[in-house]
């Protein structure tokens, strides 16, 4: 497996898919966006889907995080949604996901977290 290099406290690249989820989906998935519930979480995982076209992209400072991602290696826009869970806490209201692209210019893989607390 490719070595996973720490960008910031929110932000991963590798040359290899990063989040569990996509390591154990990806290299077999043939739709571009499907919803799995996996450890626990409902998922959305598959081939790439652009991020404003994501079915997660309702919570506004998502769609805005989604339609800004960059890819970690080249910084280019050209990128896909191959992976992505949200989870608002019941108590709270905080708003908390991740979600990986792969860029369509370079192949390379950059994994994002937010919590919003």
């Amino acid at each position: 497996m490719a070595a996973i290099e720490d960008l910031s406290n929110s932000v991963r690249r590798s040359t290899a898919p990063i989040l569990s989820i996509t390591r154990q989906f990806y290299p077999f998935d043939t739709e571009p966006c499907t919803l799995t519930h996996f450890q626990g979480q409902d998922w959305y995982h598959g081939t790439g889907i652009t991020p404003q076209t994501h079915p997660a992209s309702r919570f506004p400072v998502l769609f805005s995080d989604l339609c800004s991602s960059v890819c970690g290696f080249c910084a280019s826009p050209q990128v896909l949604v191959v992976a992505l869970q949200t989870c608002v806490n019941p108590m709270s209201g905080d708003l908390y996901y991740d979600y990986e692209i792969v860029c369509q210019t370079c192949g390379g893989f950059t994994a994002f977290a937010y919590a919003e607390n």
